[in-house]
């Protein structure tokens, strides 16, 4: 194995990092949580050519699959999309702590240890200043603008703060859909009627989300899962009943766990996507900055409003003794 030197690695390192980021969207998923958002809106129209293709063989006209499968599917979707963005912004995050090895710490790395990091992460000015690379002190700057930037490293802490609390709250559920499609996509089992269908034209038939679980109720809350408003036995036949205890023990029960209506909101999901991105826009610009710097300058960025994507930019033009 032919040896480097710390120079070299730095310095291929940064252009590396810099491809990296040149062919990387942030915009991506927010598109994605958008796109969403537009199809559920015109479903029926959207989906009215493929339903006779998706549709279950008792649902003649696939309009009662797109009433509650396809709804709440996309639903399940658009969390997670939401709930892999802050993997996105954590992995780098993490990637960053060791600048020479960012394109090693990014591109394959283990969604276990993101999801630990995400976990363990504390959010405080410091830490945040640190994380998004913004300068060690404003010396060179106005009082007034100081100001300004204090506020603003206050609102960037508060949208990551946002972001774990987001993943952690749907982590279960964004789980429980990727890996093995294990949640109730027509919830409890039966076709929606005509009547059902109608109402949801309407709009006045809200999504009734479930996700599917098998872990007994003492270790799931071992493990931390939240399990309001409750626990639902979808099916509870004579079979299941007389050995259902046993059943639980082995994690081996099939259980209901229904999300919250509060949880279920697109329009909190579009927001929420849009927080995420000004999140990444805002390290992205700082990190390429902090490794490519311009002689004699800082320049650093702020989020100043997530939905209209506007920031908060600060250039310093240093004196050669400083």
């Amino acid at each position: 194995m032919s040896k480097i030197s710390t120079e070299q690695r730095r310095k291929a390192s940064i252009d590396m990092t810099l491809t990296f980021f040149g062919s990387y969207y942030p915009s991506w998923r927010l598109a994605k949580v958008l796109g969403i958002r537009k199809i559920l809106a015109t479903r029926y129209d959207f989906y009215s050519d493929l339903a006779s293709e998706v549709s279950n063989p008792d649902d003649d006209t696939g309009e009662a699959a797109i009433a509650q499968e396809l709804k709440n599917g996309l639903y399940f979707d658009a969390i997670a999309e939401c709930v892999q963005y802050v993997e996105d912004l954590f992995a780098i995050l993490k990637a960053s702590e060791k600048p020479d090895y960012f394109i090693n710490g990014i591109v394959t790395y283990e969604a276990h240890k993101i999801s630990k990091y995400i976990k363990n992460y504390v959010v405080d000015k410091k830490g945040i200043s640190s994380a998004f690379h913004l300068p060690n002190d404003y010396q060179h700057i106005e009082e007034a603008d100081k100001k300004l930037i204090d506020e603003s490293v206050e609102k960037l802490a508060s949208l990551v703060s946002d972001c774990i609390k987001f993943y952690n709250h749907h982590r279960l559920i964004y789980n429980q859909y990727k890996h093995g499609l294990t949640v109730a996509m027509r919830t409890y089992g039966n076709k929606f009627s005509e009547e059902q269908i109608n109402e949801d034209k309407k709009g006045s038939f809200p999504p009734n989300l479930s996700i599917l679980d098998n872990i007994n109720v003492k270790k799931a809350f071992e493990k931390g899962r939240n399990y309001i408003p409750g626990i639902i036995m979808p099916n509870f036949s004579d079979n299941i009943r007389t050995i259902y205890q046993a059943l639980s023990e082995e994690d081996n029960l099939l259980r209901l766990v229904p999300i919250h209506d509060s949880d279920i909101d697109i329009e909190l999901f579009v927001d929420f996507a849009y927080k995420v991105r000004i999140c990444l826009e805002t390290f992205i610009f700082n990190y390429t900055w902090k490794i490519k710097p311009e002689e004699g300058k800082i320049k650093f960025q702020l989020p100043d409003n997530h939905r209209k994507n506007t920031y908060l930019t600060c250039v310093l033009t240093l004196d050669k003794e400083d």
